[in-house]
């Protein structure tokens, strides 16, 4: 008797993917002082999950990533040249003055 052929089974979406990110958006929302609009804060954290975090497969520390990820794309654009528009201070827990 011969072995079964291996088949490849149904994609699986890497656990990254699966993650909640209600909380993420949530507290980026409370640092950013409401200055961001929460679609936007979504979209920002859909992208950063797709193209960096995509094939992570340990995620217990992916929302601190994306916390951060989000907070310097939010105030400084995706290139890091201030089109995001944001003070500095927000976001950073300084205090704003």
């Amino acid at each position: 008797m011969q072995p079964e052929p291996v088949r490849a089974g149904p994609a699986v979406a890497p656990p990254a993917m699966a993650l909640e990110l209600g909380p993420v958006v949530t507290k980026l929302s409370t640092s950013l002082g409401g200055a961001v609009p929460v679609e936007r804060i979504e979209q920002v954290l859909r992208d950063l999950l797709e193209q960096e975090f995509s094939e992570a497969r340990v995620t217990s520390f992916l929302p601190i990533f994306l916390h951060r990820y989000a907070i310097e794309t939010l105030r400084h654009g995706p290139t890091g040249d201030a089109q995001g528009g944001l003070p500095a201070a927000i976001g950073t827990g300084r205090a704003h003055g």
